[in-house]
């Protein structure tokens, strides 16, 4: 089986209900761990994208 697709900034931003640009500024300051930048896109695979949408629902008191 293989790992599913990287998300964009965009597509995560649109997830939790903020701007890609907001998702690519917390990128470049480390604040979310594993994203990774390819030429002048960064991505956030899988996993960590899932793990920052459940820690956002989770402070917003949404489950």
């Amino acid at each position: 089986m293989t790992e599913a697709q990287p998300w964009t900034t965009e597509r995560l931003g649109e997830a939790v209900g903020v701007s890609g640009t907001y998702i690519r500024s917390l990128c470049a300051q480390g604040r979310i761990e594993g994203a990774y930048k390819v030429a002048k896109t960064w991505l956030i695979p899988d996993s960590v994208a899932r793990q920052y949408i459940e820690e956002r629902q989770a402070k917003q008191g949404k489950s």
